[in-house]
């Protein structure tokens, strides 16, 4: 059997990060997430996921502490070996200038929380899809 796919979250909301682990648990997918708290925490988080253990896909709250989202990006891309792995921004802001900047630092989307289980799920399934799952 395969090992199931590494998802790294920079989500410094304990609710936010339960709410996404019980979602991915009921979807049943082969799925094992990664949550870090403060930006450089996620940077280091990555640094030690060398090799075949990379993520197949790093989720970002826009605005976490020490580092925001853009600038997660901007440091995760200038390195070769993390610059492929799809990025996903999600934030509570909508704002067009924080979405422009995120894709022009490297995001593959950026996306706004949902306010509703059912949007988060149906949010999921899109980010889950980007791993294959």
């Amino acid at each position: 059997m395969n090992a199931p796919s590494k998802i790294l979250i920079g989500e410094d909301d304990i609710d936010d990060q339960e709410i996404l682990s019980d979602i991915i648990k009921d979807l049943n997918k082969p799925v094992e997430l990664h949550f870090a708290d403060t930006g450089m925490k996620l940077i280091h988080t990555l640094s030690e996921m060398a090799g075949a253990n990379l993520p197949c896909l790093i989720l970002l709250d826009y605005n976490m502490p020490e580092l925001t989202g853009e600038e997660i990006l901007k440091r995760i891309n200038s390195n070769r070996h993390f610059a492929n792995i799809p990025k996903v921004v999600w934030s509570t802001s909508g704002a067009v200038n924080y979405k422009e900047r995120c894709i022009n630092a490297g995001a593959l989307d950026y996306l706004v929380k949902p306010t509703t289980i059912q949007s988060l799920k149906d949010m999921l399934i899109y980010i889950l899809s980007i791993c294959s799952l």
